[in-house]
């Protein structure tokens, strides 16, 4: 687990850790061996190669948000991906069941966003 994990994580609030964790360790997952930055940025635990950024962790009051920089440009077949900017688009996790019920989703969109790039 990197620093920039680690500060993320003690500013999500309690009740959204596990969750939080989840997402995580779902990103690692769909990383596989291919190289990722983690830091925070814009306060936020973001996912990047050098200046190109590509998903990041936003936990909010009632759930968190996993967003994808070039979230406009990835197949959203199963209409998860919500937002309506040029580019940006995330994905609100609830719970822990949605994250169980579409991992292999979130992992194919993880992947999709990793290799397309910003």
């Amino acid at each position: 687990m990197s620093e920039a994990y680690q500060i993320a994580l003690t500013k999500t609030a309690e009740q959204h850790q596990a969750l939080y964790i989840a997402l995580y360790e779902l990103m690692k997952e769909a990383l596989g061996d291919r190289p990722m930055e983690e830091s925070i940025k814009w306060g936020q635990l973001m996912f990047h190669r050098g200046t190109e950024n590509l998903i990041s962790l936003i936990p909010l009051k009632a759930r968190i948000n996993l967003q994808f920089h070039n979230g406009a440009h990835l197949n959203n077949a199963l209409g998860l991906l919500e937002g309506t900017g040029k580019d940006l688009r995330h994905v609100k996790c609830h719970s822990l069941e949605f994250v169980d019920q579409n991992r292999g989703e979130l992992a194919r969109l993880i992947d999709e966003s990793i290799v397309t790039g910003a």
